[in-house]
């Protein structure tokens, strides 16, 4: 993940990131910075591309959720893949319960009752956890039968800053 902010934060965000990661067993940490930075990301997001075109019928979905129930939804997202015969890839951001998930389509049929109740399912429990799961890329057909625009626990708050704000 990409740290920002004074000298102080950023170093004492590296230091608990660190702390974290070895406590979890990573063997490892590597700090980029400028051009080694920007390369890790550009190779990052090619990945994340070349998956989406690799296979007709990927869904690329984000889950929002508190901090505290990522490690709920990891698991969530990929008992889910397994439940509807999907094959499933995670990437997460640290620090701030963002998960993003590919769903690769099982067989032929990419817009079937297995992607569909899926991306059901996931919505279902990223609320029940206190946030929210969208699609983000996927065959139109899903697009049209599932509600694009999700409805976030603070959507009622959202409108109201907007009406007050700026209402035209």
């Amino acid at each position: 993940t990409g740290i920002a902010g004074s000298s102080p934060v950023v170093e004492r965000h590296i230091a608990e990131m660190r702390a974290l990661a070895e406590a979890n067993g990573a063997r490892d940490v590597k700090v980029l910075d400028g051009n080694r930075e920007k390369d890790a990301w550009d190779t990052h997001k090619s990945i994340q591309l070349s998956s989406l075109r690799s296979e007709p019928g990927t869904v690329r979905g984000k889950a929002v959720v508190p901090l505290p129930e990522m490690a709920a939804m990891f698991r969530e997202i990929r008992e889910t893949a397994g439940r509807h015969k999907l094959r499933s890839g995670i990437t997460g951001h640290a620090g701030n319960g963002i998960l993003y998930s590919h769903l690769f389509p099982g067989g032929d049929s990419f817009v079937g009752a297995e992607m569909a109740g899926a991306v059901a399912d996931l919505t279902s429990n990223a609320s029940k956890l206190g946030g929210f799961f969208m699609v983000e890329s996927g065959p139109p057909e899903l697009r049209q039968a599932h509600d694009m625009v999700c409805r976030r626990s603070d959507y009622g708050l959202m409108i109201r800053l907007k009406q007050t704000l700026d209402p035209h």
